[in-house]
This record gives C-alpha cells, structure tokens and sequence, in this order.
C-alpha cells in the first residue's frame, strides 16, 4: 500500500467517522427542538384552552347574574350550550 492509498483510507475513515458524529449531534439537536416545539405547542393549546373556558364561564356568569335564567326559560338553550361546552354533559328542559 502506497502513501496516496494509504491518505485516501485515512481520508475516507476520518470522513466517516466526522459525518457519524455530525449526524448524531445532528440528530440530537434536532430532538431536543423537536421536543421543545412539542412542548410548546402542547402549552399554548393547553393555554387557549382555558382561555376558552374561561370565556365560556365568564359569559355563563353574565347570564345567571341576571337572575332570570333557568333552564327551561328564554335564553336556557344558550345557557345548557355553554354547561354542556364545559362539561361535555348533556342537559335537557324537563322530565
């Protein structure tokens, strides 16, 4: 084996091994953003979610502090929206 042969190996061994460590680095930097991104994309859908329940109660507050709410008068089909909108339940006027 000649010097040129022997460069050529060693060239292409360190080539390897460099790509090797740049694609773990790589690879490991690109899981932690990933990671992160999911993270805070999973908080700011947490956050608006209770932003939008927090709306939800709010304007549920509005109307009961009227006093003229039930849940078989006027506005009850508004009201039972907005409980079963918290609460997944299912209400309904009467027996």
């Amino acid at each position: 084996m000649d010097r040129q042969e022997r460069f050529r190996i060693g060239w292409q061994a360190g080539y390897n091994q460099g790509y090797m460590e740049g694609f773990d680095a790589g690879y490991e930097a690109g899981f932690e953003r990933g990671k992160s991104f999911g993270y805070n994309e999973s908080y700011a859908a947490i956050l608006a979610w209770k932003e939008e329940v927090l709306l939800t109660l709010r304007h549920l507050r509005e109307l009961l502090s009227r006093r003229k709410v039930d849940l078989c008068g006027a506005p009850a089909d508004e009201v039972r929206k907005l409980i079963e909108k918290l609460g997944n339940l299912e209400l309904s006027c009467g027996p």
